[in-house]
């Protein structure tokens, strides 16, 4: 007799951004600049984007960009736009309360506020600042 193997099924985007999805996150950068990350998720969860805006102290966008999150074949993949132009595609993941992102080396680790994101560059913690508008903007 042979045992057959465990199928886990795959995360959604919806179950990888739990506890962000519906609220805003930001964080105060050098200068007094702001980033802030605005999470929902539509179809059932099927679909998750993070719209965000990075402000100067007077509140001027100079950087913005959209990612939008899905499954493809078993994974969550995700394509990040920006206001320069570009286009980063990417995977996302989530262990418990980390999100991962293998390819940027990055790790965003859920907090009773908010989050911390985790690279090589540092840590930076993005407090919940309030709701998302319905249409992420």
């Amino acid at each position: 007799m042979f045992a057959l193997p465990l199928l886990i099924a795959a995360l959604t985007p919806g179950q990888i951004f739990d506890g962000l999805t519906g609220s805003c996150f930001e964080t105060v950068m050098s200068g007094g600049s702001t980033d802030t990350h605005c999470f929902t998720a539509s179809a059932g969860g099927k679909i998750a984007m993070d719209v965000h805006k990075v402000r100067t102290p007077n509140g001027q966008v100079v950087y913005e960009g959209v990612t939008v999150y899905r499954a493809d074949g078993g994974k969550v993949v995700y394509s990040y736009f920006n206001s320069l132009g570009d286009l980063y595609p990417g995977e996302a993941d989530r262990a418990g309360q980390d999100l991962v992102f293998a390819a940027d080396k990055l790790v965003w680790k859920l907090t009773p506020d908010g989050y911390d994101s985790v690279s090589d560059k540092g840590t930076q913690h993005f407090r919940k600042v309030g709701p998302a508008a319905q249409d992420g903007l």
